[in-house]
């Protein structure tokens, strides 16, 4: 099928979040600089619109929950004509003990919007004690997928970490592993799930060698000369393909969090520059399954040449 492309603007870079208000400033303003929308929610936050090259739309509400059971968080719920989605949390910063950051990693399209705190993929947080590793999140993603033309009339999905304790070890996004433990989706009907089996659960379709599931092949699903294939990011739930991320894609092979690779499209005949959103900790999560893909985001820009796409 070949990648897809929204054809507008991408954005990627670090955002301060060393307030609730800022980081709220932050994420709204560069949602707005890839086309999204405005309109005040309350006193604390924003209606973000987005519109996708297929005409589908979301509003994502942005806001300070003002909940003492989530102090120092941002709050994300994604709403459209059929409902809303979960409520997904974010600690925006942490100036104690041995968890200090204020900044979050950021990347967004017309109809995209996927956030991680800056260089934590989750390992080396989760034995912190809690006295000195306040409650919150540290990832999020939520899109409009492309889906095929007749599909559904409204399809969107958000993704994040959901636990309600300071032990995340078994709390997976995006930015972990292949697949979530805590998202909603709607495909022309809202469905929301916390902690659901993996093989139903929200997934981008990471292709790796089952021979080798528990990491005995450090190089990922590759070719036998060694080099990986650049795959499409299909998107599942409950074991079915629904759609595909947009100006993205998946690189067989695992690399370091925010590590920057050029790809080709054989199909399409283009070339761009990926980011991997995804880390990868061998030895932490089950199976460690992201070692054997990385999630590309494109950056926006366009290169001569890349990793040659043979799985096509």
């Amino acid at each position: 099928m070949g990648l897809v492309f929204s054809g507008q603007p991408v954005t990627f870079g670090v955002i301060d979040t060393s307030s609730v208000n800022l980081m709220i400033t932050n994420i709204c303003s560069t949602l707005l600089s890839v086309g999204w929308t405005a309109v005040p929610y309350l006193s604390s936050g924003f209606d973000m619109t987005a519109i996708s090259p297929q005409g589908k739309t979301v509003t994502a509400r942005i806001y300070d929950p003002a909940d003492p059971s989530w102090p120092d968080n941002v709050a994300i719920q994604f709403r459209s004509g059929l409902g809303a989605g979960m409520v997904h949390y974010l600690l925006a910063f942490n100036n104690s003990g041995l968890g200090v950051f204020h900044a979050y990693t950021i990347w967004a399209n017309c109809c995209s919007l996927f956030l991680g705190m800056e260089g934590d993929s989750g390992a080396g947080y989760i034995q912190f004690p809690a006295s000195t590793f306040p409650q919150g999140n540290r990832a999020f993603q939520g899109a409009i997928p492309w889906i095929p033309p007749g599909g559904a009339n409204e399809v969107w999905f958000t993704a994040g970490e959901f636990d309600g304790t300071l032990d995340r070890s078994d709390c997976v996004s995006f930015r972990r592993d292949y697949f979530c433990n805590a998202y909603s989706i709607n495909i022309d009907g809202i469905t929301t799930r916390t902690y659901p089996d993996a093989a139903a659960a929200l997934q981008v379709s990471a292709l790796k060698a089952v021979k080798y599931a528990n990491g005995g092949f450090p190089n990922g699903y590759c070719l036998v000369d060694g080099s990986p294939l650049v795959t499409d990011p299909l998107l599942l739930e409950s074991g079915s393909i629904f759609g595909q991320l947009y100006d993205a894609a998946l690189l067989s092979a695992p690399s370091a969090l925010d590590d920057v690779f050029h790809v080709k499209d054989t199909v399409r005949k283009y070339s761009f520059q990926g980011f991997n959103f995804c880390g990868s900790y061998p030895g932490i999560f089950r199976a460690d399954d992201s070692q054997f893909f990385s999630l590309l985001l494109s950056t926006g820009i366009v290169v001569a040449d890349g990793v040659s796409n043979s799985g096509y």
